[in-house]
């Protein structure tokens, strides 16, 4: 019986526009949930930079990129902050007791990923025009 170790030709084409494919899925998951995030801001659904942060932690523990152990793992892939869950929280705070902890390591990365495409499109939470003014009323 002979066997080959030798990779097929266009293997290595195939996988890496399928690597294309995945990323710009996941950056557009991301870019649109960014823009949501500044739409409902914008409109006051969001009211303060408290509020937005509450919300992005509930956004990111909800979205299929952190739930789905697949996409997790795909998220790792593509995602330009794979390492954000060793940064935030270090290595030995992370359980590997069960395997790895793909969907906590995914949620990092993903929020890392919002928060990078807030910036690139000049959000700042911290500046006052951000948030509507709203009628202070006397009770």
């Amino acid at each position: 019986m002979t066997t080959t170790t030798e990779t097929p030709p266009g293997t290595n084409q195939t996988l890496a526009n399928g690597l294309n494919i995945l990323r710009q899925c996941y950056r557009r998951s991301i870019r649109n949930c960014a823009e949501d995030l500044i739409r409902n801001c914008r409109d006051g659904t969001i009211k303060d930079d408290e509020a937005l942060d509450e919300h992005l932690h509930q956004t990111c523990d909800g979205m299929d990129w952190v739930i789905i152990t697949y996409k997790a793992q795909i998220t790792l892939l593509v995602s330009e902050n794979c390492d954000a869950a060793i940064d935030a929280v270090g290595l030995e705070s992370l359980d590997f007791s069960a395997g790895p902890p793909w969907s906590q390591l995914a949620y990092y990365a993903v929020y890392a990923d919002i928060l990078r495409h807030l910036e690139s499109l000049d959000f700042d939470a911290n500046d006052a025009s951000t948030w509507p003014e709203t009628e202070e009323t006397d009770g």
